[in-house]
C-alpha cells in the first residue's frame, strides 16, 4: 500500500509526463502565443490556464488522462482501506487547503468525491480542529 503523500506525486509526475508527451504548452501573452504556434506548426486548443494543446495530440492526451485517474482510484481505493492513511490523506487535504482556519471543508469534500464521504472528513476535522 502506497501513502497518500507518494499517490499525490507519482500521479503529479504522470500528469507532468502527459503534459510533455503531448506537447502541451504554457503562455501568457500574444507575442508567446504566436512564437510557440509558429514554432510548433499545427493547429492548437485552449485547455484553460494558458495552456495549449496541439490538437492532433488531443486524443492521446484524454486517454493518458483518463489512465491517470483510473490508476488513482485505485490506488486511493487500497490505500482508503488502511484507517490510519486514510485519516493522514483527508487531514492533509485539510491543512493543504486550510480548512482549519477558514472552519470550510467543502474544498477537500470536493476534492475527494467518490473516495471519502463528508462524514468521514467532518470526523477528521474535528478531531483534529483544536489541536
Amino acid at each position: 500500500m502506497r501513502e497518500y503523500k507518494e499517490i499525490r506525486r507519482i500521479k503529479s509526475d504522470k500528469y507532468n509526463q502527459a503534459v510533455s508527451d503531448c506537447k502541451i504548452f504554457f503562455c501568457f501573452d500574444n507575442n508567446e502565443f504566436a512564437e510557440k504556434c509558429k514554432k510548433l506548426g499545427e493547429k492548437v486548443i485552449s485547455i484553460g490556464a494558458g495552456g495549449f494543446l496541439p490538437v492532433s495530440q488531443k486524443d492521446k492526451f484524454s486517454k493518458q488522462i483518463e489512465e491517470i485517474e483510473k490508476w488513482s482510484k485505485k490506488e486511493m481505493a487500497i490505500m482508503k482501506q488502511e484507517k490510519k492513511e486514510k485519516r493522514n490523506a483527508i487531514n492533509y487535504e485539510l491543512i493543504n487547503h486550510e480548512c482549519y482556519h477558514t472552519c470550510d471543508i467543502e474544498p477537500v469534500v470536493e476534492l475527494f468525491i467518490g473516495v471519502f464521504t463528508q462524514t468521514e472528513i467532518q470526523k477528521v476535522y474535528n478531531l483534529n480542529v483544536n489541536k
